[in-house]
């Protein structure tokens, strides 16, 4: 099966365990041209806990396919879920045919603030 374009909010936790992580990994690994998905903030620190593990890798903190990730965090004038505790969000952009040269760009509530590289 081959996808253009994979959007999503995928489910963050089942229990304890954070599942957006599956959903993530999953998508990319259907290689769509396009993907833009949101979920909380802490991926992208070097978690080993509650199913982050999966992501702690180059093939999914280093991909060089990342575009950007967007920022949004819970304690901002601009909170997207306002009855949802999350820790905040961000919004990360993958398009296949881009090179991000190991520099992913960073924004916060849609505005770019420079560049990052992710710990794993």
């Amino acid at each position: 099966m081959k996808f253009d374009f994979c959007i999503g909010n995928p489910p963050y936790q089942l229990g304890r365990r954070q599942i957006y992580a599956d959903f993530y990994r999953m998508a990319v690994d259907l290689e769509p041209k396009l993907l833009c998905m949101i979920f909380p903030i802490g991926w992208q620190k070097a978690n080993n806990t509650n199913g982050l593990k999966q992501l702690n890798n180059e093939h999914y903190k280093r991909d060089n396919h990342i575009v950007s990730i967007d920022n949004y965090y819970e304690d901002g004038p601009d909170k997207i879920f306002p009855d949802v505790g999350t820790g905040g969000v961000n919004i990360i952009l993958r398009n296949a045919n881009h090179n991000n040269n190991g520099e992913i760009k960073k924004l916060e509530y849609g505005k770019e603030v420079g560049t990052t590289i992710l710990p794993i």
